[in-house]
């Protein structure tokens, strides 16, 4: 082991001592890894011990350390550079950008829509915000409203709800400033990384407003993408609803 790994990993640690835990080795290790990243020991972008050093550290074979890596890498919380080691994802490595970029053209290219931003406005957190948040009462909300593009056509209206006290400087004067795709600002800027997603999908009949910004009929029916983002400290970090045109687009998921 390094000097830089082993100021890296501090003491060993062994985490297998809990009689009553019955789970499979690789996942009780899997969770002792994202919880390093989720303290921020690991930021996105870092480079991780050596498989060896890894498996010295936690006192488990190179094996079930492996299974454990290759388990985060096919998650998108990992990636794997050939030749330079293991990496903690950014949301600019494409294996973790395909985990939350779902909509994939004709050709099945995915590509960041850009974005035209609508509204933007600091608040108190409405009921549903607060409940799907987390928050406390009189929590305050960044509420964000956009149209994204893809090849300059409007096909995704979206609302956004961020827990200001996530993102304290994010003062609706600083909105308009926010990159299209939100997850990897929220690393490089906030350190913030995102672990999971829970997708809700349904048809809807696009109303007033959305078929305005979307050039469509009122009642055109449009997929509805309610999505709930989870940091790595399995708090919320944003909850969004994103209304699609699928003309030309659809949802792709991908089952290994």
């Amino acid at each position: 082991m390094t000097e830089r790994e082993d100021a890296m990993l501090g003491r060993n640690r062994p985490f297998d001592s809990d009689p009553n835990d019955r789970r499979p080795l690789y996942v009780r290790l899997r969770e002792a890894l994202l919880e390093r990243i989720a303290s921020g020991e690991w930021v996105a972008g870092a480079s991780l011990p050596s498989e060896q050093a890894l498996s010295s550290a936690y006192g488990v074979a190179q094996g079930t350390l492996r299974k454990t890596l290759d388990t985060l890498v096919s998650e998108g919380k990992l990636v794997r550079r050939h030749g330079k080691g293991t990496f903690v994802a950014t949301y600019n490595d494409s294996r973790a950008l395909s985990h939350l970029l779902r909509l994939v053209g004709r050709d099945g290219r995915r590509e960041i829509p850009t974005a035209r931003m609508i509204s933007h406005v600091k608040d108190e957190a409405r009921k549903e915000e607060a409940e799907r948040l987390q928050l406390r009462a009189r929590a305050k909300v960044i509420r964000i409203e956009r149209v994204r593009f893809f090849a300059d056509q409007p096909v995704i209206w979206e609302r956004l709800a961020l827990p200001f006290a996530m993102f304290p400087d994010l003062e609706p004067s600083k909105v308009n400033e926010l990159p299209p795709h939100l997850y990897e600002h929220f690393g490089q800027q906030y350190g913030i990384l995102v672990r999971d997603a829970l997708e809700d999908l349904r048809a809807v009949a696009a109303d007033e407003p959305e078929a305005s910004h979307l050039l469509v009929q009122r009642g055109f029916p449009l997929l509805e993408i309610d999505r709930l983002i989870y940091g790595f400290n399995d708090r919320p970090i944003e909850w969004r609803v994103s209304r699609c045109v699928t003309t030309d687009l659809a949802f792709r998921t991908e089952t290994r």
